[in-house]
């Protein structure tokens, strides 16, 4: 046991009156809490909020006045409502249209091929988008109404064919979720109101208000539609 060690098993026992002392320190130096006035608690408090304001200010500014415009200027039809936190990673240069009260959570990267002008993406109304994903696009890549797509999942509708005339659609149904972590590949439909378990790899369709998952998906379940 080397000396540092040995000195503070000396003090954890208060071995002698010396190592007792240091420890009666230790305990009281690790307890001690400084008494401060109510003027000073409401200034910290008022400094905390001040800067969490200006903090909120300046990203929401960032994202008005050069993001979110950087972002319209790269899609050909894009409504209103439109929610950034970051700015999306666009590699290559698809054709993008987004709906009206679209929800982009954190970090969206967009991947298509250089020289595909003619791969699509196609996000409905009040979708939203988490943290985190990978959309990579060689033909058409669409995304209906109030489809729930959360962090780290990827579509990608090249799986089948490198070949971009040969890809089919990868289509994601009106309302449906995917949990986090999802590989949604190939020319698969997700049917409306579907539900995908966090971390399914999803290589086949899936039937309208159904419950999947696994690698590959099955469905688990079958819910009744609330239409």
């Amino acid at each position: 046991m080397g000396t540092i060690e040995q000195f503070v098993l000396h003090v954890r026992r208060a071995d002698t009156p010396f190592y007792a002392a240091i420890k009666r320190f230790a305990v009281r130096f690790t307890h001690f809490r400084i008494r401060f006035p109510g003027f000073w608690i409401a200034a910290i408090r008022a400094h905390h909020w001040i800067c969490h304001i200006v903090r909120v200010l300046w990203m929401r500014g960032c994202v008005l006045l050069y993001r979110e415009p950087l972002f319209r200027s790269h899609c050909e039809t894009i409504g209103d409502g439109l929610y950034l936190e970051l700015l999306p990673i666009l590699k290559g240069t698809p054709r993008i249209a987004v709906g009206d009260n679209v929800r982009i959570s954190g970090e969206l990267t967009i991947e298509c091929a250089s020289g595909q002008p003619a791969a699509q993406i196609q996000i409905g109304d009040h979708v939203f988008i988490g943290h985190q994903v990978l959309i990579n696009v060689k033909r058409r890549v669409v995304i209906d109404a109030h489809a729930l797509i959360a962090g780290n999942c990827i579509l990608d509708d090249s799986a089948d064919s490198p070949n971009p005339a040969e890809c089919g659609v990868l289509h994601i149904g009106r309302g449906a979720w995917l949990g986090r972590g999802c590989l949604v590949t190939g020319a698969v439909r997700i049917g409306e109101g579907a539900i995908v378990g966090a971390g399914s790899v999803v290589m086949s369709d899936i039937p309208p208000f159904a419950i999947a998952a696994g690698n590959p998906a099955r469905v688990v379940r079958q819910m009744q539609s609330t239409s």
